[in-house]
């Protein structure tokens, strides 16, 4: 910890919940084990590895969750049930569990409906509506105090809302193109991988400007213009993720729909995962 504050990280301060650490256990349990549960049926009924693997790559995602916690300024209460410490952190055993649900699962349904043809305004109110649960969350912890963030207002209202923002919907893009096109030891590797690398990624991706913002001495107006460029990046990442899917459905309707050759064999012509007509993006 001292090679960190030398390094100009501000330590976190000591947070104490009021509840017993039961409350967020059974909370984000429950998530956890019903989102289990459904992967498991899913891929025994559809023979299909991905849901299971998808949310086993989220629980290894957690690891991650350290590195973001110094650069978000997020302290958890010190009565929570801990999993692990990294970089001066300890993450407690909820947070672990809570990945399978939002970065594990949720991805994976909404990667179906992508399959199935969801129009891109239903692609947009679906992500606006996990964040809205993310939201829902934080708004839960005001009362609870399970975790806080210590940064510098207005930069800490951005944190953990933001950052999800773009996540589920990037992981679902991934495992639609990569992970249903897929068959054999390919398809499991989509399904644990994707999980795996989508949320650092969007969280690097879109986060910077905070993150550089926490841990700069600037004015404040350059806070509010982090804030700005934040918004901007997560907007301007759901559009593009949206418009890819868009593209990609098209390219593999307009392979659907060619007329075929005799002279190519058929195994050529063949859709791995083809998607009903009339269910198609707009």
């Amino acid at each position: 910890m001292e090679l960190l504050l030398a390094q100009g990280v501000t330590e976190p301060p000591v947070l104490v919940s009021p509840l017993p650490p039961w409350v967020w256990l059974a909370l984000f349990g429950t998530t956890a084990l019903t989102s289990v549960s459904l992967a498991t049926y899913w891929s025994i009924t559809r023979r299909d590895p991905i849901p299971l693997l998808s949310c086993i790559g989220a629980a290894v995602c957690a690891l991650n969750e350290p590195i973001f916690d110094v650069l978000g300024k997020i302290v958890y209460a010190e009565n929570n049930i801990m999993a692990y410490s990294a970089f001066g952190r300890d993450i407690p055993v909820f947070l672990v569990i809570g990945y399978i649900a939002w970065v594990g699962l949720l991805p994976y349904v909404i990667a179906r409906g992508m399959q199935a043809g969801w129009s891109a305004r239903r692609l947009y109110a679906v992500s606006i509506a996990g964040v809205t649960s993310v939201w829902g969350v934080e708004a839960v912890n005001l009362f609870i105090h399970g975790w806080s963030y210590y940064g510098d207002p207005p930069l800490k209202f951005f944190g953990g809302v933001a950052a999800m923002a773009s996540v589920p919907l990037a992981a679902a893009f991934l495992l639609y193109a990569l992970g249903f096109t897929a068959s054999g030891w390919r398809r499991c590797i989509a399904g644990f991988f994707v999980p795996l690398f989508s949320l650092p990624m969007m969280f690097a991706g879109t986060g910077w400007p905070l993150y550089l913002a926490l841990h700069s001495d600037l004015p404040l107006i350059v806070d509010y213009l982090a804030i700005g460029a934040l918004i901007l990046l997560i907007v301007v990442a759901n559009v593009a993720i949206v418009r890819l899917t868009v593209t990609w459905r098209r390219s593999i309707d307009s392979r659907i729909d060619a007329p075929v050759d005799p002279a190519v064999p058929m195994a050529h012509h063949r859709q791995d995962s083809p998607t009903p007509a009339g269910h198609r993006l707009s």
